[in-house]
This record gives structure tokens, C-alpha cells and sequence, in this order.
């Protein structure tokens, strides 16, 4: 109830402009029903950023049930890799981070995200 108070407070402020473009709350959950697309990451783990083989965090929204492929860099990340941690979360193991490469993510059917990562925005290099 607070949060609609203090919207219908705040609503002559934030109406001067085009009401489409109002920015939801920042607490509300986003919708995963609407394609596949990275929600939170890649965080990469110490061993990674250290020059190690290691592995990113990553949170996928992806409307399709069924698994992920991920390739990193256009090579196939073998399914021994790549553990899912529960409906949203995986990790994926890398075993040799560049400077940038291309993570791309596909589900089951077909739909697929490619993401731009850098080791200086994993890392912070």
C-alpha cells in the first residue's frame, strides 16, 4: 500500500513527459516469459580472473523450458561444463579467458542471445 501512495504522491512529478516511458519500480521481478536473455552476470570466480581455468555465474531468463547450450567464442562449451544451479542460474566453465569474446546462449528451441563479454568487465582489469 505504501508503494501505490507514494506512486500516486509522485505521479504529477514523474507525468510531465510521455507516460510510456514511466521506469517500472525497481523491486518488481522481471518477466521471463518474454524470450531467452541474460538477467544478472557473467560473474567470473577468482580462479578465472586469475589466469586459471574457471567459471562465470550467469542468471538466464528463457521462456522455453528445456536445457542451454552455451558456446564461448563460437566453440561449443561441452555439457560437462556447464552446471545449472537451479531454474535461472548456471555455471560455465572456461577454460581459457580472452581479452573478449562472444557468449552465446541457445535453448531447445532455437532461440538464442549472444552477449559481448571482456575480461577487464569480468575481472575488472
Amino acid at each position: 500500500m505504501k508503494k501505490l501512495l507514494l506512486l500516486l504522491l509522485l505521479f504529477p512529478v514523474i507525468s510531465c513527459g510521455n507516460k510510456d516511458e514511466t521506469p517500472l519500480p525497481e523491486d518488481e521481478p522481471l518477466d521471463c516469459s518474454t524470450g531467452l536473455y541474460i538477467q544478472d552476470g557473467p560473474l567470473a570466480d577468482s580462479d578465472l580472473c586469475s589466469g586459471d581455468n574457471g567459471s562465470i555465474l550467469i542468471s538466464i531468463c528463457n521462456d522455453y523450458s528445456g536445457g542451454l547450450t552455451f558456446y564461448y567464442n563460437s566453440i561449443l562449451v561441452p555439457d560437462a561444463d556447464v552446471i545449472q544451479r537451479d531454474d535461472k542460474d548456471w555455471s560455465v566453465l572456461i577454460v581459457n579467458l580472452l581479452e573478449s569474446a562472444e557468449l552465446t546462449i541457445v535453448n531447445e528451441n532455437g532461440d538464442f542471445y549472444t552477449d559481448d563479454i571482456k575480461k577487464s568487465d569480468l575481472c575488472g582489469d
